[in-house]
């Protein structure tokens, strides 16, 4: 089945994520429409390298480094970022990035997309929030308390047990 110009657009644009395609050289040279509106760039100010200006400042360095080894190598990879979006706010994306190769083995595009991971991200800031509470909660208390895995190594343990153990958190 042979699809139209019309119908891949229409697809690539509508995807739930921010689709890209680049030069070999790693410049932009496509965002789907939902990529445009998200950010508020034109695929005018986004092409080339003009996307930088997405990237959180506190991201942006970490970002380059990692597509820059990524052309190097040829190879397919990811990395995390903050982008902004036309509103000023920054979200979390996780951008995945595939080579297109011809006949001879020789890269000519990149694909890529970036998914909205800010969620994830909060629950893992939540879960890691949480974990240090319930530290300091178990460490208050004045009895050991361990943890034990169904093969008996050791899962967790209150400040009380390593005391009584002589043991650090990281010898368990």
């Amino acid at each position: 089945m042979l699809l139209s110009d019309d119908f891949l657009r229409t697809m690539i644009d509508q995807m739930p994520t921010l689709a890209w395609s680049c030069r070999p050289d790693g410049s932009a040279e496509f965002v789907n429409q939902r990529w445009s509106d998200y950010t508020g760039l034109s695929m005018e100010e986004a092409i080339g390298w003009g996307w930088q200006a997405t990237i959180h400042p506190e991201d942006l360095g970490k970002t380059i480094e990692t597509w820059l080894r990524l052309i190097a190598s040829e190879e397919p990879g990811e990395e995390e970022a903050r982008i902004r979006r036309f509103d000023g706010e920054y979200r979390w994306f996780l951008a995945r990035a595939v080579p297109v190769r011809d006949d001879w083995g020789k890269v000519i595009r990149w694909y890529g997309t970036s998914t909205d991971i800010e969620d994830r991200k909060r629950a893992e800031e939540k879960l890691r929030q949480d974990e240090r509470e319930l530290r300091r909660i178990t460490d208050a208390i004045a009895q050991p308390i361990g943890v034990m895995a169904l093969d008996g190594s050791t899962l967790y343990a209150n400040q009380m047990m390593l005391n009584y153990a002589g043991l650090s958190l990281e010898d368990i």
